[in-house]
């Protein structure tokens, strides 16, 4: 089988989807040579929201991951040599919620606007406390 159906497989059976619940993961493969895919039908790729590429070199990486930048669709390349690894993640906006505050100030926790919208049921607990009377001492 090619690697990219596996891979792809593989990742799906993480997360399955759940046709009821409208949840899950959805994934496709393309079993063609990235170059070839890349030049000849690059807006294939505009169906995805994360693109995982693996083993692919300069014009093509580029031309690829400037594409999904501005689509904004997740490119993430994937080089493996041995024992050793890289990584490369691309994408306009990625929200990280910081888990670990400083031991000295624990009242600096943003939430994106989307991750409210998200969570309706945690945007309504979070707007039910009034912050500006909460004391900055340690509790």
């Amino acid at each position: 089988k090619p690697r990219g159906q596996v891979v792809c497989a593989n990742l799906l059976e993480m997360n399955p989807w759940d046709e009821k619940q409208q949840f899950g993961v959805r994934g496709h493969f393309i079993n063609q040579s990235p170059e070839k895919a890349i030049a000849e039908n690059i807006d294939a790729f505009k169906k995805f929201d994360i693109v995982v590429a693996t083993e692919i070199h300069d014009k093509p990486m580029l031309q690829l991951s400037n594409f999904c930048y501005k689509h904004n669709i997740a490119f993430v390349l994937i080089r493996i040599h041995g024992l050793l690894g890289y990584i490369h993640w691309s994408m306009k906006e990625h929200c990280i919620e910081e888990t670990h505050p400083s031991d000295e100030d624990v009242t600096d926790v943003y939430l994106h606007e989307d991750q409210l919208r998200i969570f309706p049921e945690y945007a309504k607990f979070v707007q039910s406390f009034d912050f500006k009377q909460i004391r900055k001492d340690p509790h």
